[in-house]
Order: structure tokens, then sequence, then C-alpha cells
């Protein structure tokens, strides 16, 4: 409806602006009548376009969904995971000697070394599917990044927010891995060697949690 009322209004607007000729009917209005209707047909071919955009992109996050559960399930029988919600996915490890204190809440500092893997089928942590990590002992020869641990105060945007979900509740030496969908990623957009609309892993290992 906004689109028609978007185009119907173009042509209100060229009607307006004509006269009337002595038989009642202004070429320029009749023409206006033609030029509308050019116009709604391109504005509803876009329209088309856009929601078969749209359907295609749900689809293809459903199926990476789809996807993350399946491998879920396989990998963690005991259904050792967590649902942060739908498309977002949280698996804690945490040290043999038990769970570390300080918990992470919002506003603490966290100091965390972490990988981010491209997720297609299932978690494969090897260096093809590697995209970023500030592991020094990872990171491809040639490449320049970041050695130095990460830290960010939890909430204030720094890491995303599917991350930042997912490290609440984390403690010193727990890993976390975090799967998620291309909607809680980089969506539709190219992010260095990371394809649009690509399914991603952060695998966090958890240093230090400071109280704030």
């Amino acid at each position: 409806m906004t689109i028609f009322f978007a185009s119907f209004r173009i042509f209100v607007r060229i009607v307006g602006v004509t006269e009337r000729c002595a038989g009642g009917i202004s070429y320029s209005v009749m023409y206006g009548m033609k030029l509308y209707k050019a116009v709604l047909t391109a504005v509803l071919a876009v329209a088309v376009v856009c929601v078969g955009g749209c359907n295609r992109q749900k689809e293809l996050v459903e199926q990476q969904d789809e996807k993350i559960l399946s491998w879920l399930q396989r990998t963690y029988e005991d259904g050792e995971y967590d649902i942060l919600e739908k498309g977002l996915y949280r698996v804690v490890t945490i040290p043999e000697s038990g769970k570390g204190v300080p918990e992470a809440a919002q506003g603490d500092s966290l100091y965390v070394m972490y990988e981010i893997y491209k997720f297609e089928s299932s978690l494969s942590r090897t260096k093809s599917n590697l995209l970023y990590t500030n592991k020094a002992d990872m990171i491809p020869e040639g490449v320049d990044w970041d050695r130095d641990t990460l830290r960010f105060r939890l909430g204030d945007g720094r890491v995303m927010r599917g991350v930042e979900k997912a490290l609440s509740g984390a403690a010193p030496e727990d890993e976390v891995i975090v799967l998620m969908t291309s909607d809680h990623a980089y969506g539709d957009h190219t992010v260095q060697q990371l394809p649009p609309n690509t399914a991603i892993a952060w695998c966090v290992d958890v240093e230090k949690v400071m109280n704030n």
C-alpha cells in the first residue's frame, strides 16, 4: 500500500501542473496517466525483487540454523549446549577443577583469546576455515593480525551482540563456543575473507574476568 500511495502522489503532482484544454481532456493528463502506469509498474517490479530476496535470505538462515542444531545434537548427545535464541547457541566447557570466579556480568571486563571460523555443516577448527584469531601460533604466515589479548567490557558493543550474550556468566578458564547464523553475525556484508550470508563460530578462551 505504501508503494501504491507513493506512486499515486507522483501522478497527482503530474496532473496538478497541467491545464485542461477546450475539449475538457488534457493531453498532459493523458500523458501523465501513462507515465504513472510506467512508474507504478517499475516500483512494483522492484518490490517483487525485494520480497523475493528477503524470502531467500530467510530460507538461507533457516538452513543454517538447522545445520548448526543438527551438528550440536550429533556432537553433544547429552544436550550440553544452550539455546540462547533462535540461531544463537553456546557450548561452555569448564576446567576440571570446577567453575572459576568471578562470573562475568553486564559491565564487567573480560580478557579473552579467540578464534573465529566459518560454519558450514560442522565446526571444523582448521586453518582453511579460520577467519580471524589473536592466538599467535595460529595466525597464518604473512598475515598481520592483532596478537594481543582482547579486553572489552560486557555490554559496550565492542564485540557482536551474540558473543556478548554468550559470555554472560563466563568465568576464568572457561572455553565458550558460540555458534550463530548469519543474521546474528555479519548478514549480507562481506567482511575480509568472509563471504556474505555465512554462519560463523567463535571459540573463546576466557583468561580473566574483572568485576566493575
